[in-house]
């Protein structure tokens, strides 16, 4: 019973510990972006890509290149 306990303690720590470093990553935009395609169901795609800023625009924003683009979960682009 107690090596229970002691489990579901480190299991509890490591759980808050993955949710505080994606806390801490999505404070920047580019890391951000990562976060939410990872979220979208592509972690390995999320490690690879290099999101770039885009100012042509009114305002300024991230954008992954055409030949790492995924389908997002609305099926676009």
């Amino acid at each position: 019973m107690i090596y229970l306990k002691r489990i579901l303690k480190y299991i509890g720590i490591f759980i808050v510990g993955i949710v505080v470093l994606i806390a801490l990553m999505s404070l920047s935009p580019k890391e951000s972006v990562r976060v939410r395609i990872a979220f979208a169901g592509h972690p390995a795609l999320a490690v690879k890509c290099n999101p770039k800023l885009e100012k042509g625009y009114r305002d300024p924003h991230y954008l992954i290149p055409y030949k790492q683009a995924y389908l997002s979960d609305d099926g676009s682009w």
